[in-house]
């Protein structure tokens, strides 16, 4: 659903969908990487950087870490981050530090990116 939405091809709000193309004009991705890479490819140039980014730390992402990299501003840091987790490509995985080192707080993990 997710993916038709964002190509335009349903328009409204959930549970109110309805078509905004004839079906025959409909492209369906026959994988589920597919769909992903779909996904990726409409991101905005610099959330796709920083996903990008994130995906070669790893699949745990320490936000220092990734902040001292991304090459972005703290305010496209957080804007980017916020979009990426919206759109669920990353998710938050922990809230406080495992260890009294403030590099280990928090950490973002990248979800999409494991289907094989």
């Amino acid at each position: 659903m997710r993916t038709l939405v964002e190509a335009g091809v349903l328009v409204g709000t959930p549970c109110a969908y309805r078509l905004a193309q004839a079906l025959p004009t409909i492209q369906v991705p026959a994988t589920v990487q597919a769909v992903l890479a779909a996904r990726i490819d409409r991101l905005p140039a610099e959330e796709k950087r920083l996903l990008q980014t994130a995906a070669v730390i790893g699949t745990e992402v320490p936000l220092p870490l990734l902040r001292a990299i991304a090459e972005l501003p703290e305010e496209g840091l957080y804007r980017g981050l916020s979009h990426l987790q919206s759109a669920e490509f990353l998710y938050e995985t922990s809230l406080f530090p495992r260890s009294p080192t403030p590099s280990s707080m928090p950490s973002l993990t990248r979800w999409p990116m494991e289907v094989s």
